[in-house]
């Protein structure tokens, strides 16, 4: 069921793009740039990718004991997108991912999609790398 309704609810995503964003650039358009477009349509199929996970039972996902429950591996442990790893977290629902579990503070989280519309909600997220020693 939930499933349905995140599909539709990307139908819908999609449906309230601006026509600014479907048609052609003009010159001095306050349309997002091809970087930005592209960078959206990448976050997007993260985002689906994840919420995949939620919503199935995929294969190499299969369930975990976390402190005598099994949950989902994916919603335990992420996941694995490139180099970067993605959660979703299912509050107020029982829910294993590390926002949930107090392993993460929330300065390090950072929000890529979350879905407050249907029974069962969901957000996506990933941890904010730390900066390297000598970058400022």
């Amino acid at each position: 069921m939930r499933s349905r309704w995140a599909l539709l609810g990307l139908v819908l995503l999609l449906t309230m793009l601006p026509a600014s964003a479907l048609l052609p650039a003009r010159a001095n358009a306050t349309s997002a740039s091809s970087a930005e477009a592209e960078e959206t349509a990448g976050r997007r199929s993260l985002v689906a990718l994840v919420i995949s996970h939620a919503d199935h039972e995929l294969p190499g996902d299969g369930f975990v004991e976390v402190e005598g429950v099994w949950v989902k591996q994916s919603n335990y442990t992420g996941v694995i997108a490139g180099d970067d790893v993605y959660y979703y977290c299912l509050a107020p629902h029982t829910c294993s991912c590390p926002a949930c579990r107090d392993a993460v503070d929330p300065p390090d989280i950072k929000l890529l999609y979350r879905d407050e519309s249907v029974a069962f909600p969901l957000c996506v997220y990933t941890l904010v790398k730390p900066k390297s020693a000598g970058a400022f």
